[in-house]
């Protein structure tokens, strides 16, 4: 028997189904304590802390607030920020910055389309007082001599000029172990490397560069924007 459905049903479901929209938080500021954080003044997550980074929490579109409330504190916020959600999209709010009293809220879209064979990767500079860098991710199996005293093969470094706050498209990698390196854009020395990274098929990747030059403390932080096997 075939199921008839009226217009304004049809109609209906067209907009429902471009109503909502996904949104998680990572906490990226150092000197911050933990926080809870809240969507619309509704708690969401609870005891994030620095480097943690929250689950998808599903929202309607439009715009949105979102805080993070050092625990126990009604103020002040560690963040109090407006954002503006997209319809089906998935999204990521990161708090960066040094501490309480510098700290900003900022927007990135995460891809879901994933590719069955390859690693997909992108690169987000967090790291508010780091130079802008160029950023190779280099096969294991290369000579890790080389590499230390060479600039990386323009295939093995695909991120360049990335300054604080900017965020990487996807690039396509097979899968493996890397040897992460970012160098200074301005002189060419190497601020930061990380001997190995491992990453997987059918998965996509955000790598956020995160810490001080200053306090020696900068880092490499990957997270999992995707993978096959959640759909």
């Amino acid at each position: 028997m075939r199921m008839m459905i009226s217009w304004p049903a049809l109609l209906v479901l067209a907009v429902l189904s471009g109503c909502n929209s996904y949104v998680r938080t990572v906490h990226l500021v150092p000197g911050a304590q933990a926080t809870d954080v809240y969507l619309d003044n509704k708690l969401i997550l609870k005891n994030m802390c620095y480097k943690d980074v929250g689950c998808y929490t599903k929202a309607c579109k439009g715009c949105r607030n979102l805080k993070f409330k050092p625990i126990g504190q009604d103020s002040p916020s560690l963040l109090d920020v407006k954002i503006k959600l997209e319809s089906d999209a998935y999204m990521t709010l990161v708090a960066m910055g040094t501490d309480l009293n510098c700290t900003e809220g900022v927007l990135y879209c995460d891809d879901r389309i994933v590719d069955s064979y390859k690693a997909r990767i992108r690169i987000i500079h967090a790291s508010p007082d780091s130079p802008p860098m160029d950023i190779a991710l280099i096969p294991a199996s290369r000579d890790a001599g080389q590499t230390e005293t060479q600039p990386a093969d323009s295939e093995y470094m695909p991120f360049r000029e990335l300054c604080f706050r900017d965020a990487s498209i996807y690039n396509e990698f097979d899968p493996g172990d890397y040897t992460l390196q970012s160098r200074s854009v301005e002189s060419g020395e190497i601020i930061l490397n990380i001997p190995v990274m491992t990453f997987c098929e059918g998965t996509n990747y955000t790598i956020f560069i995160i810490g001080q030059c200053e306090k020696n403390s900068l880092a490499a932080m990957s997270v999992i924007d995707a993978q096959e096997s959640w759909e």
